[in-house]
């Protein structure tokens, strides 16, 4: 009988530890309550609606229209202020350009008409006439002045006899506008090393102080002598040969 109890209590005991072991077991487990949580990556996102996207309201047509129209006109009115730049400088740069021009071409005239003059006494008396025939264009009486000789006598197309003096007063009182003025058929020839006799014709055409247009033919005849180191003209006789 002794064993028999021996043996209940030996297997309660047993019993006793067993359950005490699970219940250690499951409190050091963690409770479902407790894992952590696993995303759904096959879960569909959901987009948010438009209106939380974006909060700033769309402009209207009009507004639109409207921001584009001022957009157009600044750019035109900043566009059209620098060609009235461009253009308002071009007119200043282009009259410095004609002025350079001018005073170079008068510096270069002015040079050559002084003298000395060196080389083929013929070369030199052509240069001259030329230079004389552009100075009826531009009306520079700086030329007669320099290259008329002081003892000079002439005749006029109008058949006046005239001096240096009643020469230089005629070209300066000339009131026609001249669009071209020059020289052609020229003749030159040498008389010994001091005297050159230069025959030829010059056509001129522009309009008079009233408005009337002309075209005229010349036929002159000038002698050149050689003074000191420039040649000099003496002597001339101009004939109107046509006119219109």
């Amino acid at each position: 009988m002794k064993s028999i109890v021996t043996l209940f209590a030996i297997a309660a005991l047993s019993v006793v530890t067993t359950l005490r072991a699970q219940d250690e077991t499951e409190s050091a487990s963690p409770s479902p309550s407790s894992a952590p949580l696993v995303e759904d990556k096959a879960a569909p996102l959901v987009e948010a609606p438009s209106s939380l996207r974006d909060s700033s309201p769309s402009p209207s047509p009009s507004a639109t229209a409207a921001a584009k129209s001022k957009t157009t006109a600044t750019t035109t009115e900043k566009s059209t202020e620098k060609k009235d730049a461009a253009a308002d400088s071009a007119p200043a740069t282009s009259k410095k350009k004609t002025m350079s021009t001018e005073k170079t071409e008068e510096s270069s005239s002015s040079k050559m008409s002084s003298g000395p003059d060196k080389g083929n006494p013929e070369s030199n008396v052509k240069r001259l006439e030329n230079e004389w025939e552009a100075s009826v264009m531009k009306k520079d009486a700086s030329f007669v002045q320099a290259r008329v000789s002081e003892d000079f006598i002439g005749v006029s197309s109008k058949g006046k006899r005239m001096n240096k003096s009643a020469l230089v007063k005629e070209f300066k009182s000339d009131s026609d506008a001249y669009s071209s003025a020059k020289n052609s058929g020229l003749t030159v020839r040498a008389h010994g090393a001091n005297v050159v006799v230069a025959n030829g014709t010059a056509k001129e055409v522009g309009k008079t102080k009233d408005g009337r247009s002309f075209n005229r033919s010349y036929i002159w005849t000038d002698t050149w002598v050689m003074k000191g180191e420039r040649w000099e003209c003496v002597s001339s006789q101009v004939m109107l040969a046509h006119t219109r």
